[in-house]
């Protein structure tokens, strides 16, 4: 729990300094860092700096590879954040197409929310 308010602090009162991105970018990055953190920063990638292509990067990436536990943080943010990036509604339209993934529910949620009239 600490780590998360860690990382949501750096975001909402620090985002000006470049220190402070690097490091919530390298926390979304780590596929060692528990869920809950992971899914802070993931959270603050999208609200602090949704403008950096890095920050759109990690989104999708951690999205592609994400655990169940942290996967609906990074499909809601790309559905949220970045809708009218073709590679968000394709990453979150296959795994919504996977029936062997855990986190079906959570793209097929977000693509009724955010793209309900795409094919």
């Amino acid at each position: 729990y600490t780590r998360d308010v860690a990382v949501q602090a750096l975001g909402e009162w620090w985002s000006d300094r470049e220190d402070a991105y690097t490091t919530v970018l390298d926390i979304a990055r780590n596929p060692n860092t528990n869920d809950d953190t992971r899914t802070a920063a993931v959270r603050m990638l999208a609200e602090r700096w949704p403008d950096r292509e890095d920050s759109y990067t990690t989104v999708l990436d951690t999205a592609r590879n994400a655990t169940y536990a942290s996967l609906g943080a990074p499909v809601h943010v790309l559905g949220e954040q970045w809708p009218d990036r073709e590679d968000s509604y394709t990453t979150v339209l296959d795994i919504a197409r996977n029936p062997n993934a855990a986190s079906r529910g959570f793209a097929m949620h977000v693509l009724g929310d955010r793209w309900p009239d795409r094919e």
